[in-house]
This record gives C-alpha cells, sequence and structure tokens, in this order.
C-alpha cells in the first residue's frame, strides 16, 4: 500500500470542502463570465431529475 490508500483509511467521508470565495462583484472579469453561463447552466439544470429511491429488499 502506499501514501494514497495510508488517506483513504484515515478518511471519514465525502463532505463539502471548506470555502472562502470573494464575493463575484469584486471581479468584473469573473462577474461577467457568471453571467453569459447562467442560462446554459440553466437550460441544463431544467433537464435534471431524482435519482431513484434505495429499494429495502437490496440482496
Amino acid at each position: 500500500t502506499g501514501p494514497w490508500h495510508d488517506q483513504l483509511r484515515q478518511s471519514t467521508g465525502i463532505v463539502k470542502p471548506k470555502t472562502d470565495y470573494a464575493p463575484l462583484e469584486d471581479s468584473p472579469r469573473l462577474l461577467e463570465f457568471y453571467e453569459r453561463s447562467l442560462p446554459f447552466f440553466n437550460d441544463l439544470l431544467a433537464h435534471t431529475f431524482d435519482p431513484i429511491p434505495e429499494s429495502d429488499d437490496q440482496e
């Protein structure tokens, strides 16, 4: 085994990473990119679906 396996053994699971991003308004270029991309994101979002719930009779 190697370092990757050692880190995996110590893992407590998948968690949301802690982030501390500056507001979009602080970066005009980033804000422009966000505004141009948002319609495409919303188009994709309209086609999402709910996952199939797990059944109780798993074998």
